[in-house]
């Protein structure tokens, strides 16, 4: 999938011509590395920095709000429904 941030960039559009024929291969090097307790961590980071950027809806910040709301109270959005939400979490208190 090609986002909007890569598709208005040239350059960018032949880097991702280059990267996506070898994604596969990436992902076994870092499959392989944990499995075999071999610290990869730049060769990972990069991979999920690569998979987080070309995602339309960023799933981690979605993570953190539901964790900022558990822990401090906040309110958050959500995708399939208009308005801002709070929920009371398991063994948190209310605000």
């Amino acid at each position: 999938m090609v986002v909007a941030s890569f598709s208005s960039c040239p350059y960018c559009l032949q880097v991702l011509a280059l990267l996506l024929p070898r994604v596969p291969n990436w992902r076994r090097a870092v499959a392989l590395c944990a499995l075999a307790g071999v610290p990869a961590p730049a060769l990972a980071d990069s991979l999920a920095y690569f998979d987080a950027y070309r995602t339309p809806h960023l799933k981690t910040a979605s993570l953190i709000q539901a964790q900022r709301d558990c822990f401090g109270g906040h309110t958050y959005k959500r995708s399939d429904q208009e308005g801002v939400f709070h929920s009371v979490w398991s063994g948190a208190k209310a605000p």
